[in-house]
């Protein structure tokens, strides 16, 4: 069943959602789940570790998960029957309670797209609430999405290093800057996100090396 599955999954589609911890994409490539009746994979946060997306493979063929939510206090089950969520180029899940989208199957370019646009939603959602005091902790809250954008996309590329090699990620988002640190080995990185030529410089970063200080 495992090759079967396989192939008829393009080795660019991917699962992702947001962590209700820390607001980081949650995400992985379809191909990379153990697929076989009765497994379970679990996928982390790699920002914060503390929340997860559960993808249970059944075997009934149903696909089972379990999502979290930046609304809701609980995770979302959904029952997906076997793999017709392929027919569609993008695949979405919404939470039952407020409608946003918060789970998003597909190439790895529509999933982006979608999350981009969740993004301006939650934003746009909090305005409605009058919930602005997150962004009066920061300098530019703007500036500080864009920056906090890029360092998630370099942990989920795996492309963040230390003296451990794969560094246990530890997240300290101050009022201008950012501290990407290993909570293992202690090496640390700070990143700018005061003005928009700190964006383009988290962008521009190829692989970001943690160091002594």
């Amino acid at each position: 069943m495992n090759s079967e599955i396989n192939s008829n999954i393009d080795s660019d589609s991917v699962i992702a959602s947001r962590c209700p911890e820390c607001g980081a994409i949650i995400a992985e490539r379809l191909t990379n789940l153990t697929q076989t009746p009765g497994s379970e994979n679990i996928i982390k946060c790699k920002i914060c570790g503390k929340s997860s997306m559960t993808i249970r493979f059944c075997p009934d063929g149903n696909i089972r998960l379990s999502v979290p939510c930046l609304l809701c206090a609980h995770q979302h089950p959904y029952t997906l029957k076997s793999f017709s969520f392929l027919e569609k180029k993008l695949f979405i899940l919404p939470c039952s309670y407020s409608g946003l989208d918060i789970c998003f199957i597909g190439s790895e370019k529509n999933v982006d797209e979608a999350l981009k646009l969740s993004a301006k939603q939650l934003k746009q959602l909090f305005e409605e609430r009058d919930n602005e005091e997150v962004s009066k902790n920061f300098l530019n809250a703007d500036i500080m999405q864009e920056v906090m954008y890029a360092i998630e996309e370099l942990a989920i590329t795996n492309r963040i290093a230390c003296d451990c090699g794969e560094p246990n990620l530890a997240i300290v988002v101050d009022y201008d800057k950012v501290c990407v640190s290993c909570k293992d080995c202690g090496c640390k990185k700070i990143l700018y996100a005061a003005e928009k030529d700190d964006v383009n410089a988290a962008l521009e970063i190829k692989k970001l090396r943690l160091e002594k200080t």
